[in-house]
């Protein structure tokens, strides 16, 4: 399972709420993986490219503190600011990742280290079709678009993993 998200969309944060403890649920029985791809979408939303800062964070984290990824994306959604904001700080985000226990990760921050990366993953998800966040895909297939756009989210993601026996 791929989610394409932006840590300052709202609906995302609906989604992450509604559906957050049953994919913890089923990655934690094997039935699933769960791939974020954090994206840049909502930049001009935000007075400092606060969704390129976030998913930098983000990856700062998971390179520094694969254990703590899950538990820092919770976080950055439980404090999710209002679109048109400047965001959380680049001081806060370092802040909530050392709260977590995550490693520290400001060296990370300040340099921008993976401001490419989201960039490209941000480039990549337009290449694809990508027009929104969240926008997740099990197995290769969309879910909302098509023959899935009647279908709700838990029932998708049941049948693909039906499908896999």
């Amino acid at each position: 399972m791929v989610l394409y998200v932006d840590f300052i969309c709202p609906v995302c944060k609906n989604f992450e709420a509604q559906y957050n403890e049953q994919l913890t649920a089923l990655r934690n029985e094997g039935k699933i993986s769960v791939e974020y791809r954090a994206l840049g979408f909502l930049d001009n939303r935000s007075s400092t490219n606060y969704s390129s800062r976030a998913a930098n964070a983000a990856a700062c984290v998971v390179n520094e503190s694969p254990e703590k990824y899950a538990e820092f994306v919770d976080s950055l959604f439980a404090n999710q600011p209002a679109e048109g904001t400047a965001g959380l700080s680049d001081d806060r985000l370092k802040t909530m990742a050392t709260d977590i226990g995550a490693k520290n990760i400001d060296t990370c921050i300040d340099e921008k280290t993976y401001r490419p990366y989201v960039k490209f993953t941000t480039k990549q998800a337009a290449a694809i079709g990508v027009t929104g966040t969240p926008t997740v895909f099990v197995d290769g297939q969309q879910w909302g678009k098509g023959a899935s756009a009647q279908t709700p989210f838990p029932e998708f993601l049941q049948a693909a993993i039906t499908a896999k026996g």
